[in-house]
Order: C-alpha cells, then structure tokens, then sequence
C-alpha cells in the first residue's frame, strides 16, 4: 500500500508537471514570452485564450481524482507553486516594454490565480469558471486589439508599448477597448475581472487559505502598476504625428471586441448572471 501510494503520487506530480508547461506555471514558464513575442497576434490570442481554457477545465476535472490536494506535503507543493507563479509573473511583467511579453507574463499571473480555487476545493469550484471566463473576455480583447493595431502598421506587429501611446487620440474605440480589458485583467471595479478575483479571494477565504488570499492581494497591487502603465499610455498625449487606425479587416475583429467588451462590463455589473450558470456547471465536478 506504501508503495502504490509513492507510485500514485508520482504518477499525478508527472501529471501536473505536463499541466504546469501547458499553463505556464514557474518554472515551466520560460516558453510562454517567447511564443507570445513571436507568434502573430491572433495566434497569441488562442495560445492564450483556448489553450489555456481547455488545459485549465481539464485540470479541473480531474482535480478531485487527484490524491495531491489530500496530502499535506503535495498540498503545501501546490500552494507554493501558486504563489511562485502569481509573484514571478507579475514581478517579471513590471520589467517589459513590449507588450505581448508583458501579457504573456500576466497569464502566468493569472494562471497562478487560478491556482486559489484549485486548492479551495468544492469551495473554489464556481469561482474558478467565473474567472476563467472573465479571463479569456478580457486577453481575447486586448490580443485584438493588438491585431488590428498591427494590421495597420506599416511594417511588423505593434509589439512596443510605445506603439500604443495615444491611441485613444487615434481610435478612440480601439483605446477604449484595449483599456477595459487591461483594467478587467487588473480587477478595477465595474470589470468582470474585479468579481473574479473578489470571488477566488473569498473562496480562499471560505476555504480557510488566509494567507494565499492575502498573497494574492498583494499581488493584484503588483500587478497594478504594468496594467495602468499601459493604460496611461493609451490616454497620453503622442508626439508621434500618426494617421487613425484603420483596419482593413472583416467585421469579425470588430463583433469579437464589441462581444467581449459587452461581456465583461455587464459581468462587472451584474455578476450573478455568469454565477448562477458557473455553479450550475460546477455541480457536474465531483469534488
């Protein structure tokens, strides 16, 4: 029996390890700003919207099949890979200038997030689809953005944060847009992404995880400063003497940011249309 228990953790830690290349977690994290850099932008935004849903709903399904979260050194493992990965992420985002690094880097962050209502338990269950939704709103508007931007630069993508200086003055949807899915990634009140991580903090709570809850506090404020850097940069003024952003592309692009941007301020209003549905969904997950 002490056997078939070391063999089965093992089996699981391998498990997670395959989970943590395919989220991004640290330190299986060192792929993600490369790809994010160099992929065109809206491949980037399904590595970092679909890829990572699908990965993280299946964690979620087979989370509760998992002896790791029933003992306590496994347990403890995971909670310090959390906040490994919330921490390394949003301190290495601070240091990017370009923007796909720097959102490459926040999905670590978030990723590391996530890992709050994988150790709550049945408790965090709910909270984690609602914030996974909110999530993939909030990175599918930003990446769009990106691709639009890109599309209508004269030569490469628009990776330079310093691409995105004034671009409220030279699309003012298109600023707005990339704003409201930054501060949703954030978790600015009046977001979607401020009840996913009031709902995940209170899952921690419920769960009696005191401590992540306040790690991860801390780390939202981290986060604060490379989120609202952009921001402003978005509303400064530009030197740059720039033509407005036209996008050539089909009216794709532009339903896609129309839905997302609806989504995560009705979300930030009226959370408890996504709840009810996050906690219908997470009756079928036995935990």
């Amino acid at each position: 029996p002490a056997m078939g228990g070391v063999a089965s953790l093992l089996g699981w830690g391998l498990i997670l390890v395959g989970f943590g290349f395919k989220l991004a977690w640290v330190p299986f994290h060192t792929w993600s700003p490369d790809v994010y850099q160099g992929a065109p932008s809206p491949v980037t935004a399904l590595i970092a919207s679909g890829s990572k849903a699908a990965n993280y709903a299946l964690l979620l399904r087979l989370a509760p099949m998992s002896c790791l979260l029933a003992h306590k050194s496994a347990f403890a493992a995971m909670a310090v890979l959390a906040v490994a990965t919330m921490t390394v992420g949003n301190l290495l985002a601070l240091t990017q200038n370009n923007i796909k690094r720097l959102l490459a880097y926040s999905s670590v962050a978030h990723m590391g997030y996530l890992f709050i209502p994988l150790l709550s338990g049945n408790f965090g269950v709910s909270s984690a689809l609602f914030y996974l939704f909110s999530y993939l709103a909030a990175v599918i508007a930003a990446f769009g953005v990106i691709s639009i931007v890109s599309a209508s630069k004269s030569a490469g993508d628009a990776d330079d944060i310093a691409d995105y200086t004034g671009l409220a003055n030279r699309s003012p949807l298109l600023g707005a847009v990339l704003a409201l899915s930054l501060l949703s990634l954030l978790g600015m009140p009046l977001t979607a992404g401020f009840f996913a991580k009031f709902y995940i903090f209170m899952a921690a709570a419920h769960a009696g995880m005191w401590w992540l809850l306040v790690v991860g506090a801390i780390n939202t404020g981290i986060s604060a400063f490379y989120y609202l850097r952009v921001t402003i940069a978005i509303y400064a003024p530009s030197e740059q003497r720039e033509s407005e952003v036209k996008s050539r592309s089909a009216a794709g692009p532009a339903i896609s940011l129309a839905v997302c941007s609806v989504v995560i301020v009705i979300l930030g209003v009226y959370p408890s249309l996504l709840v009810r549905l996050a906690q219908y969904a997470s009756g079928w997950i036995a935990w």
